[in-house]
């Protein structure tokens, strides 16, 4: 069970792909730029961008449990899937698994320390 904070350098990274918290996001930021676009365009992505939004609202008491985990199966059906039927992995299996990674990282990190 991993319990610790990624490196500070995985944060330093990730966070320029951040979207803006005060709700004017800036149009040169990558994440709005790039990763969006991709995200939207893609099946799986949208399927993943559920799960990690019911994961979230879980956490808040907004969802149940039994709801996120159903998003949860029904993307690793469409991991699979597209794991299958293809001779290496995409830049799309791999946001998906990473962002899921991501999400149970949330999942058991929010389990252990409550409040």
């Amino acid at each position: 069970m991993l319990t610790r904070a990624p490196p500070a350098a995985d944060v330093k990274f990730l966070s320029q792909f951040t979207a803006s918290l005060d709700g004017n996001p800036e149009a040169s930021n990558p994440y709005i730029k790039y990763y969006v676009p991709f995200c939207v365009n893609s099946q799986l992505l949208v399927h993943v961008a559920i799960y990690s939004a019911a994961c979230f609202l879980t956490d808040t008491g907004h969802v149940e449990r039994t709801v996120a985990m159903s998003h949860k199966g029904h993307v690793i059906k469409l991991l699979n899937e597209h794991i299958r039927s293809q001779p290496s992995a995409s830049d799309e299996v791999i946001v998906g698994v990473g962002q899921v990674i991501v999400d149970e990282w949330y999942v058991i990190r929010g389990s252990d320390h409550p409040g």
